[in-house]
C-alpha cells in the first residue's frame, strides 16, 4: 500500500549468544539530554564492542531491564527490543526520520 514489496529479514533460528550474564557486565550510561528515556532502564553491555565510542564492530550485545521492575506486557517488550540501536544507525550516526507535515 505505501512501499514496494520487500523481503525482511531472515531468522535461522540461531541461539543467543554466549556472553557474561547481567551482573558481570558493564553498565552503559546515556547522556540524559540524549536519550531522556535511559532514565528509566538498566543497560549493560556484554561484549566489549562500543559502536558509538569508535568501537571497530558496529555490534551492541547486552541486557536491558526496566529500574522499575514492571511486568513484561506488549507495550514494555515491544520498547526492551527497541532499546539498542540498529546496526546501520550505529555506523553513520543517528539520522532524524523525514516526513511531510500534515496537510
Amino acid at each position: 500500500m505505501f512501499g514496494a514489496v520487500r523481503r525482511g529479514p531472515s531468522h535461522a533460528g540461531s541461539p543467543p549468544p554466549d556472553v557474561p550474564g547481567p551482573q558481570d557486565s558493564e553498565p552503559v550510561i546515556y547522556r540524559p539530554d540524549l536519550a531522556p528515556f535511559a532514565q528509566h532502564v538498566e543497560v549493560r553491555a556484554a561484549t566489549p564492542s562500543r559502536p558509538f565510542l569508535g568501537g571497530e564492530v558496529a555490534e551492541l550485545t547486552g541486557w536491558v531491564r526496566f529500574l522499575d521492575d514492571r511486568p513484561l506486557d506488549a507495550a514494555a517488550i515491544a520498547i526492551l527490543t527497541d532499546i539498542f540501536c540498529r546496526r546501520r544507525c550505529s555506523r553513520s550516526g543517528p539520522r532524524p526520520a523525514r516526513c511531510r507535515p500534515p496537510s
